[in-house]
């Protein structure tokens, strides 16, 4: 998933431009400014990841058709965050909370912006005690 490649990107480079990077893949401004507050504190403290998380499995929900191309599919994921350490600027490493899973659900739901345009993501719900 390209969305996944990218935030990966923007957080192995100390979250620089991610504004720029990840505002393409977000059709709702709510999904932003839910992610602004962690995404602008991780770049003004030097915070930077390795490795990536990659989506273990996808299935579609629900799908809503629309007549003016603005079709919309709800996914329920598996994504795998095990390959991904978190650090602070000093470069210490950040451990993960004890008990925390490392593999877990998420719910999404996918728009289409309209006939020749692209799918966005319009709600990312984290479900860290749906373990898979």
């Amino acid at each position: 998933m390209e969305y996944y490649q990218t935030t990966a990107l923007v957080a192995n480079n100390g979250y620089r431009d991610w504004d720029r990077e990840l505002r393409p893949f977000w059709g709702h401004p709510a999904l932003r400014s839910s992610l602004r507050a962690v995404y602008t504190e991780s770049a003004n403290s030097g915070e930077y990841t390795t490795g990536a998380a990659s989506v273990e499995a996808m299935n579609v929900t629900d799908y809503k058709t629309s007549a003016v191309g603005n079709e919309e599919v709800h996914l329920k994921a598996c994504v795998d965050f095990s390959d991904v350490r978190n650090f602070a600027g000093d470069g210490k490493e950040i451990p993960r909370a004890a008990g925390a899973p490392s593999r877990y659900q998420f719910d999404y739901v996918m728009r289409h912006q309209g006939a020749g345009s692209y799918w966005t993501v319009n709600e990312q719900i984290p479900h860290p005690e749906q373990a898979c």
